[in-house]
């Protein structure tokens, strides 16, 4: 296979695409999304959490206190479920090279998927 044709490289080289115009690119795929992310994401935690308390404050204390209970135990679970499946990319990021230096895994193959 032509490394040329890798999609890794087909990526790499539009990334580098960016550098090259005086680095105007970089303002707009790097910088301004680092310091616009935060800032939409508090406003979205903001909007959800007064809408949570403002919708919920004419609910009885019990029923309140319950739904808040099982919300988070549900909210924890999502959480964990995608902590979890972000470490078996992470891991298959590194297992596969390493099956490729081995020569177990030909390079530009898809990784081995586990068998049941």
């Amino acid at each position: 296979m032509n490394p040329a044709a890798t999609p890794v490289s087909a990526c790499v080289r539009r990334r580098v695409v960016p550098f090259r115009n005086n680095g105007h690119g970089v303002v707009s795929t790097v910088i301004l999304p680092a310091l616009l992310a935060p800032l939409a994401a508090g406003l979205v935690a903001g909007l959800g959490t007064y809408l949570a308390y403002r919708i919920t404050s004419n609910v009885s204390e019990n029923v309140h206190d319950k739904g808040f209970k099982v919300g988070q135990t549900g909210s924890a679970s999502l959480v964990s479920l995608a902590h979890g499946t972000d470490d078996a990319q992470r891991t298959m990021g590194i297992i596969a090279p390493a099956h490729v230096a081995h020569g177990s895994l030909a390079e530009g193959s898809d990784p081995p998927l586990a068998s049941t």
